[in-house]
């Protein structure tokens, strides 16, 4: 099962040696602002195997934008950090969504 995690906004650790990062809100661009919900910082599970409405089916299948942050970052180039290419459909089977990430702490 191939499962993606997308979130709002929070901190990530990232780089050598680990740095702390504000990562902001995804960018109109990403498809990751659709799937925040507006006025809160909501979590949820989706399964992208489920039934679903016609035009619910079409955009889950349509070409996506999502953020990716690996484990190199830089807060100025946010919008350089994505994957495109496929659709969530495509892509993946669950999507965990998280409104607020925090970053690691290392052992």
């Amino acid at each position: 099962m191939s499962v993606a995690m997308t979130f709002d906004h929070g901190e990530v650790n990232a780089g050598y040696p680990l740095q702390r990062y504000a990562v902001p809100p995804p960018t109109p661009q990403f498809t990751d602002t659709a799937l925040a919900p507006a006025a809160t910082a909501a979590d949820y599970l989706l399964d992208l195997r489920a039934p679903a409405p016609p035009p619910v089916r079409s955009w889950l299948r349509g070409p996506a934008v999502l953020r990716a942050i690996g484990p190199s970052y830089d807060p100025a180039g946010d919008p350089s950090y994505f994957m495109s290419g496929g659709s969530l459909r495509g892509w993946f089977d669950v999507l965990v969504h998280q409104g607020l990430v925090t970053a690691t702490t290392p052992l």
